[in-house]
């Protein structure tokens, strides 16, 4: 594997001694890789390295690459392998000369010419000497696995020694330096690391064989242990008072670790968290394959004398489709966060005399089903309204309500949103409800699927920038930019789509709301909607970003799969770690979001207001939501968090998962 770098201008004579090989297709991307063949036979991948705000500020590294790396796939394919035989057996030269007649591995017959390769070729292949020796080969897995298994171990043994190695370990996995991680489960992350290396230059088929042929016992009980912390604080925030949701956070974290204090967990470390490592692929598979949430929507009838025995029956047939679902996304490799329930709106289903005896209902129902998410609807009635604060949870009009639940915990405005012009059907809690009750319908439930996709964003306007550059100063990223995030957005959203409507279940399927959720957390920076905005604009907030906005939520209205909810930009302030931070340097406002909301997404989202903010202010605002919200007749919704004890500037400071922290505005 790599083991020095090489700066290179080429074409000047003292590099005479270096012959460029042209594109040849390797690893999993398919994507083409450049090399060069020194006269001694050492082959250097070459890689350009571009300096960002500079003119012609490109570097061209060489590093050195082991060239069985180059010959695996063309040896899997020159082996032939079919059901009914292992394959052929091939003279040394045709297997350059009969790839070499593809484009993808143009030039590739100068390896032939490498000293010793054809001895190196019997760690892959069986041989045979048809003539004296002269050999024939087949590329044999035992041997290619046992190989790779080598490199990988290359590259353990030398982890130390590699600071940038040790860096990514920390960052994707755990703290190796701490206390508690013994020498057994750091040499199962080297191993781990060893895999990830690899993995890069092999295809897809390999580096499952590769996974499969490790058990990392130690590294796996280190991640389920996260994984195991991660659902005791997400369960006591979603079924807890919030307040209480540190105190739980301690008391775990002292029950498993005596008392020593962990370091917080990075986005890396959360993914690695959730996931199986028993099928380890590497980090960048984790893109595009996240479920924000299934969510299920039940339709109540309002019956007011034995409502468990109507409603039970349903909320078990929403289980049941949730179940369905979760397995057969997660048999296909997608992490499924959250499977929730919505009801249709709640005054359908009560009256204002047996409101808390339903809510008591529902309680027990999900107690006894394991439901850890409901949402029961939304109420227009100033009266219903008016009782909010006491049915959301623990005792504590708009505008009133939010300052109430602030008063409180401000978290608790998590869960609750004032909404204008919404419609039934939307995944995304608090703002998800069902449709009305109907005594003729056929079902009365039906589920669909919230994406958490903003990777994706981030992965098609980087390379939209990154090829517009390539295509000259006046290439504009904008219209590459579009191009890339149908792309990205369809590839990703039809296996999925495809899958749920051949599920057999209780419910019918309404769709995808393949709105831009980001990835929530202070350190998942890297996919920040921020970050994609940024990748073609100079600061987000600034010029061009209304045009971006309205671009994303273009392609999201039109993609070719069946869409649900929203299905646009959100832009949540304390959910986004890159709006968070933007939004503390002031390079928006929260009229610039609202002005954002008129061509994309859900609205005001996560936004953090200074406690001494005017009444009349806030309910101004969800006035201009709810006016833009009819006028141009579509969903928006305001989810508002007062900070009472801070004012104009001052920086929030709470412990929750699920949010960012960043610095309150006063509305005026």
């Amino acid at each position: 594997m790599a083991s020095q770098w090489v700066a290179i201008r080429p074409n000047e004579p003292e590099h005479a001694d270096i012959q460029e090989l042209t594109p040849v297709i390797t690893y999993r991307t398919g994507d083409p890789s450049r090399y060069v063949l020194q006269q001694d036979g050492v082959l250097l991948e070459v890689q350009k390295v571009e300096a960002e705000h500079k003119q012609n500020g490109v570097l061209y590294m060489m590093t050195p690459i082991d060239p069985l790396f180059v010959l695996l796939p063309v040896l899997a394919e020159t082996r032939k392998k079919s059901a009914e035989s292992d394959g052929r057996f091939v003279q040394y030269d045709s297997i350059f000369s009969d790839a070499d007649e593809d484009k993808r591995y143009q030039s590739l017959h100068r390896l032939a010419d490498i000293p010793g390769l054809s001895a190196q070729l019997g760690h892959l292949c069986d041989q045979q000497e048809y003539i004296k020796d002269e050999f024939v080969y087949r590329l044999n897995e035992d041997k290619t696995l046992k190989w790779l298994r080598l490199k990988v171990q290359a590259v353990a043994d030398n982890v130390e020694k590699m600071p940038i190695l040790l860096q990514f370990i920390n960052e994707q996995l755990f703290d190796i330096d701490a206390p508690q991680t013994d020498t057994n489960i750091r040499s199962d992350a080297y191993t781990w690391a060893g895999i990830q290396v690899v993995s890069e230059y092999i295809t897809d088929a390999w580096q499952e064989k590769l996974n499969k042929s490790y058990t990392l016992t130690k590294l796996e009980s280190q991640v389920e242990e996260h994984k195991k912390k991660q659902e005791i604080q997400f369960q006591n925030y979603v079924t807890h008072d919030p307040t209480e949701f540190a105190k739980a956070k301690r008391e775990a974290s002292d029950l498993s670790d005596q008392g020593s204090k962990k370091p917080k967990l990075s986005a890396g470390q959360k993914t690695l968290a959730k996931a199986n490592i028993k099928g380890m692929k590497s980090l960048s598979s984790f893109f595009a394959k996240k479920i924000r949430t299934v969510t299920a929507f039940v339709a109540l009838a309002p019956e007011y004398e034995d409502p468990r025995s109507a409603w039970e029956p349903l909320f078990r047939q929403a289980v049941e489709t949730l179940t369905i679902a979760q397995a057969a996304l997660e048999a296909k490799g997608y992490e499924v966060q959250t499977t929730r329930i919505a009801t249709n709106p709640f005054p359908e289903f009560t009256r204002h005399d047996t409101m808390e005896n339903a809510c008591t209902v529902l309680d027990e129902i999900c107690s006894d089903l394991g439901i850890m998410m409901l949402n029961i609807g939304p109420a227009s009635d100033v009266d219903i309204i008016a009782r909010i604060p006491h049915l959301i949870a623990y005792a504590i009009q708009g505008a009133k309500v939010i300052n109430a639940i602030a008063d409180h915990s401000p978290d608790l405005n998590f869960r609750f949103c004032v909404s204008a012009n919404t419609k039934p059907g939307i995944p995304f809690f608090p703002v998800g409800y069902g449709p009305s009750y109907a005594k003729d319908s056929a079902s009365q439930i039906s589920f669909a699927l919230g994406l958490e996709c903003s990777d994706l964003v981030v992965v098609a306007f980087e390379r939209a920038r990154k090829d517009g550059s390539a295509q000259g100063d006046d290439q504009d990223p904008w219209d590459l930019a579009e191009k890339y995030l149908r792309h990205e957005m369809e590839s990703a959203c039809k296996p999925v789509e495809h899958l749920m409507q051949s599920l057999v279940c209780p419910a019918s399927y309404t769709g995808i709301d393949v709105s831009v959720a980001p990835t929530c957390g202070s350190d998942a920076i890297d996919t920040s909607l921020v970050t994609a905005y940024e990748a073609v604009i100079p600061k987000f907030g600034g010029a061009g970003t209304l045009t971006i906005s309205a671009m994303i939520t273009g392609v999201l209205k039109t993609l070719d799969i069946l869409k649900c909810g929203y299905s646009g930009l959100m832009l949540p302030i304390m959910e986004d770690a890159g709006l968070a931070k933007r939004f503390a340097e002031r390079t928006y406002s929260v009229q610039e979001v609202l002005l954002y909301s008129t061509v994309c997404g859900c609205g005001l989202d996560c936004v953090p207001i200074a406690g001494d903010t005017p009444l009349k202010a806030l309910a101004n605002l969800l006035a201009d939501m709810a006016t833009l919200a009819y006028r141009l007749n579509k969903p928006l919704s305001a989810r508002m968090f007062p900070f009472p004890e801070l004012k104009q500037d001052m920086a929030t400071e709470f412990d929750n998962p699920l949010l960012v922290n960043t610095k309150v505005v006063k509305l005026e």
